[in-house]
């Protein structure tokens, strides 16, 4: 009895120590990272993750080794864990691969070799259950969910555009981390030229692109909704709580014709867009891929092209210009809206109030913008005929709001033109759409609420409607946000980059609100620059408020809370 004792004792204490070093483990993968993205410095991350990998895996292997005892020792009966077999062979193949002699270039190369990338996901297919643990135990809140969804995919999607079969060259992890996030986060601005990526890499691109429109959490809240899993309250409140839904069964309907419509819109104009370049005798290399590519990247809202000089040889294509103009729209209007539409079409339901709202806005910017574009270059737009000039102007006023394509050189605009751009980009498409920016609702409540304030009206009503005074109050918090963003970012671009005050805040509006559009000064930002600017993607593709609110610690909705009545005081504001 008593050998019994300390047998279980000491099996305790080696699976208790098992445990702590497995932990460490891979707090020391998380910290190899985290040193990586301080430094930027590819040497560093590769010798770091190679020996850590490879201590990873024989710790596996004498873990194995160890239960089989275990096993063995409890049940009176020999158990070889099939584990063991799979992280032994795993460690013999990644041991060659690390030990092989090459200098720095072709080593570099080789880490990001498939064998790698295949050893990394059985690696982490094996070991699910602990990563599912990690998050359960996290009790991660649904913006926190969004965020590291991007995250991780940004992060993925670098490893993948670094790959010697991705670029033609050598492209630095700093690079390829910044075109990756501008792929995901669908903005367009590029440090490297989108052509001089491979078939393959422009493939990646595209999925990149593709997964970071419709969203990391549409798209597995639409694989749960099909398989019925999505019925748990956890993976119900995340979802209703990112797309502002509190019916499920219209939140269910609402992330399904996301996915099916986008897919829908994207075949249908691909086809429409390779027969235009055909009709009008355009040569471009593979047609096929050309059209599918820019029907995405349209719809999206990227701006991301495979031509060098973006769309600027179409010009003068008006059913080119006309087929990109709409998926740049109906990417914008925002997915409540297009659904709202086709009910409407089909005589199922009423125009909503935001519905309305965002047709107005949208309408509005668009004709301002064109008159206003058309105006302010006057100069630049005298060489074009009068039809060409209208062309030009409504595209890049329709581009200008979030999709970042353009058919006239972005660089040699006026001053006055980059305001009206500016502004443009700032407020951006509509909410729940492909597109970044204030949002076309938040600037009609500002303006709305500024119209109210003045006529001293206490009670907003608009089409008949009433509308709740909290919109008021979060409309402004999100211009403050984002104004605060743009203002600390704006300060660290002029210390650290040497370019005029106008396009510094021209680059950092379009980052921020995820247009593309630039000046040209993109590729020539410093890594300093080009880190803020990635930040910026970033916070735009999330929404400033999501991912602030990614920071903060998640309340348990079940607390019981006191409630106390404060005396009301009043501040004066002019």
């Amino acid at each position: 009895m008593k050998t019994k004792k300390i047998l279980d004792y000491s099996i305790f204490i080696i699976d208790y120590l098992t445990s702590m070093i497995e932990h460490i483990s891979y707090l020391f993968v998380v910290a190899s990272l985290v040193v990586f993205l301080a430094v930027f410095d590819e040497k560093i991350i590769v010798l770091l993750l190679d020996y850590i990998f490879i201590y990873v895996l024989f710790f596996q292997i004498i873990k194995n080794i160890y239960f089989s005892i275990k096993n063995t020792i409890i049940f009176k009966k020999t158990s070889i864990q099939i584990n063991l077999f799979i992280y032994t062979l795993l460690y013999l193949v990644y041991k060659e691969i690390v030990y092989v002699e090459f200098d720095f270039k072709d080593y570099y190369a080789t880490f990001f070799l498939t064998t790698r990338f295949i050893i990394y996901f059985i690696y982490l297919f094996l070991n699910r259950k602990n990563i599912k643990d990690y998050f359960k135990i996290i009790k991660l809140n649904p913006y926190q969910s969004f965020t590291i969804g991007f995250i991780f995919l940004i992060l993925l999607g670098s490893l993948l555009l670094k790959l010697p079969v991705s670029y033609n060259g050598h492209l630095s992890f700093l690079d390829s981390l910044f075109t990756s996030t501008s792929a995901v986060c669908v903005t367009g601005l590029t440090v490297v030229n989108t052509s001089d990526f491979t078939f393959f890499g422009k493939i990646i691109l595209l999925i990149l692109i593709q997964l970071g429109a419709i969203g990391i959490m549409t798209f597995t809240s639409f694989l749960a909704i099909i398989s019925g899993s999505i019925s748990k309250t956890f993976d119900r409140l995340k979802s209703e709580e990112i797309y502002s839904e509190t019916s499920f069964k219209k939140l269910k309907r609402l992330i399904k014709f996301i996915v099916i419509s986008t897919f829908t819109i994207e075949i249908f104009c691909a086809i429409f867009i390779f027969i235009s370049i055909k009709t009008e005798n355009i040569n471009v290399e593979n047609p096929i891929f050309f059209s599918i590519f820019h029907s995405i990247s349209a719809f999206s809202n990227a701006g991301f092209s495979t031509l060098p000089n973006n769309l600027i040889q179409f010009y003068n294509i008006i059913p080119f210009n006309l087929i990109i103009m709409i998926l740049i729209v109906l990417g914008g209007l925002g997915f409540p809206v297009t659904l709202n539409l086709i009910e409407k079409i089909k005589r199922e339901t009423k125009l909503s109030l935001n519905t309305k709202i965002v047709l107005i806005t949208t309408f509005i910017l668009i004709i301002t913008g064109t008159l206003g574009f058309y105006l302010f270059e006057k100069e630049n737009l005298s060489k074009y005929n009068s039809v060409d000039r209208i062309l030009i102007s409504l595209f890049q006023s329709v581009t200008s709001r979030t999709a970042g394509f353009n058919t006239i050189d972005i660089s040699n605009l006026s001053v006055t033109t980059y305001l009206l751009l500016i502004f443009l980009m700032f407020v951006g498409a509509s909410p729940s759409s492909t597109g970044g920016g204030l949002k076309t609702t938040t600037l009609f409540l500002l303006i709305f609420g500024t119209y109210l304030m003045i006529r001293k009206k206490d009670t907003p009503y608009i089409f008949k409607k009433k509308i709740s005074p909290s919109y008021f109050y979060l409309a402004g918090s999100f211009l403050f946000i984002r104004i605060l963003i743009l203002f600390i970012a704006i300060t660290i671009l002029s210390l650290t980059e040497k370019f005029d005050i106008i396009k510094i805040v021209f680059e950092s509006v379009s980052a921020l609100s995820t247009v593309g559009l630039s000046t040209g000064i993109t590729p020539e930002l410093s890594t300093s620059g080009k880190t803020v600017i990635i930040l910026l993607m970033l916070i735009g593709r999330i929404g400033p408020l999501k991912f602030l609110s990614s920071f903060v610690k998640t309340e348990n909705p079940n607390k019981v809370r006191t409630k106390i009545e404060y005396l009301q005081e009043n501040i004066v504001m002019d």
